[in-house]
């Protein structure tokens, strides 16, 4: 059983008070993975600030076994989706909804049930990061 996750790409939000729209872009390998595992911390992207949050605007994904992808909620998590198989999400973004205003507001977790393959999660950042 193995997980890994890699950020790909962290761009910082637009200048301006008020602004949002940094891009961020992990990659979560799973390895017969059936943990509840941290795939992404946001107090390490650039701009965090507590009760920033991202948003999911695209998924690709390819997997053998399901993978539960949440956002880490103060008193509980929120599903953001569930994905098996392979295929992409480019629907409307996926708003955090998990009830946060601390340094995890942004973090993300997937739930493995014996999962193998890859995720690939683009997430925007909201106007609570800073420039």
């Amino acid at each position: 059983m193995a997980f890994a996750t890699t950020t790909l790409r962290d761009d910082n939000i637009p200048t301006g008070a008020g602004s949002a729209g940094g891009l961020v872009v992990v990659r979560l390998d799973h390895s017969a993975d059936s943990a509840t595992s941290a795939a992404l911390d946001a107090s390490d992207l650039s701009g965090h600030a507590n009760g920033a949050k991202l948003s999911i605007v695209k998924i690709h994904h390819a997997l053998a076994g399901s993978v539960l992808v949440q956002f880490k909620g103060a008193s509980a998590d929120t599903t953001a989706i569930r994905l098996t198989g392979t295929g992409t999400y480019a629907g409307p973004a996926i708003a955090n909804d998990a009830t946060n205003t601390t340094v995890t507001s942004g973090d993300i977790a997937t739930n493995a049930a014996s999962a193998t393959g890859y995720i690939i999660l683009e997430l925007r950042k909201d106007k609570n990061f800073t420039a």
